[in-house]
């Protein structure tokens, strides 16, 4: 049994709850170009055509409460950086609040929030030869986005809106976690990611040779303290190992560590040191 994950692994769809399905369903696919996968009740699952990326669940009236563990923000990748212009373009079009950009060297960032407040950042990736120091280590900085240079990507063109690209995915998800090292113990020392670059209250974890899958973070507080149980929260954070096998590897290594988990939804339910909920599963 390996201790690490398999290089194939990636972040699924992110399950939220929402305080109003209707809006929110309806921010995601005016603003963000997402297609309504399917829809029964208080439940909506929106992608593209080829995935699903987000799973929404209706608490009505429920609200986030700041200064707590779990979602700090999902990135939606785009396939590259003329993609990220033209979803840049739709926000600019439909008048969302635009909360920042960010030149991160590995990747170009938008940051923007959904009607909940809960934090979005559609990203394109820099090549792979950008994304280290003459070290040869992972270097992630927080640098000005040359938003121009990004919209010119774009040129004369007068392509009609028809949402997000099919070929966007999850690329990776921020996590608000009360304790580094309790987190990063977890995630590396028993699912089997690999730290790869860290910054002031902050870590960056990855499966195989990507820059990071998952980011962790203090900022909300050493110790912060888990969301109420009447807020809006993560219902779950998917992530996708490519086969049965790899699976089983991540099931064998939670039960050496006595880490609990249970069967959910065709996969194994668990959750990090902070309660962040987690749902490992075959892709």
């Amino acid at each position: 049994m390996t201790d690490s994950i398999h290089p194939g692994t990636n972040i699924g769809a992110v399950a939220l709850m929402t305080s109003n399905l209707d809006r929110s369903v309806d921010f995601y696919q005016d603003a963000i170009g997402l297609r309504v996968r399917q829809r029964r009740g208080r439940v909506a699952v929106l992608g593209t055509d080829l995935a699903e990326l987000l799973i929404l669940q209706e608490k009505p009236g429920a609200r986030i409460v700041p200064r707590r563990t779990g979602l700090f923000y999902f990135d939606i990748l785009l396939p590259s950086r003329p993609a990220l212009a033209q979803s840049l373009h739709r926000l600019i079009e439909t008048h969302t609040l635009i909360t920042g950009f960010v030149d991160q060297r590995i990747n170009e960032v938008v940051y923007i929030s959904d009607p909940d407040g809960y934090g979005i950042a559609l990203s394109s990736d820099r090549p792979r030869n950008m994304w280290t120091n003459f070290k040869g280590d992972l270097s992630i900085r927080f640098g000005p986005m040359d938003v121009d240079g990004l919209l010119a990507e774009i040129g004369g063109s007068t392509r009609k809106w028809t949402g997000i690209a099919d070929a966007a995915r999850i690329g990776s998800v921020h996590l608000n976690v009360n304790d580094l090292d309790k987190s990063e113990k977890f995630y590396c020392g028993v699912l089997g990611f690999r730290h790869t670059a860290e910054l002031a209250g902050a870590r960056f974890l990855s499966a195989g040779d990507y820059h990071h899958h998952i980011g962790l973070n203090t900022w909300s507080g050493q110790g912060a303290p888990l969301p109420p149980e009447e807020t809006l929260r993560i219902i779950a954070v998917e992530i996708l190992l490519p086969d049965p096998a790899a699976l089983a590897a991540v099931r064998a290594r939670m039960e050496q560590a006595g880490h609990p988990f249970e069967a959910w939804h065709g996969g194994w339910f668990t959750q990090d040191p902070s309660q962040n909920p987690i749902l490992l599963r075959v892709s």
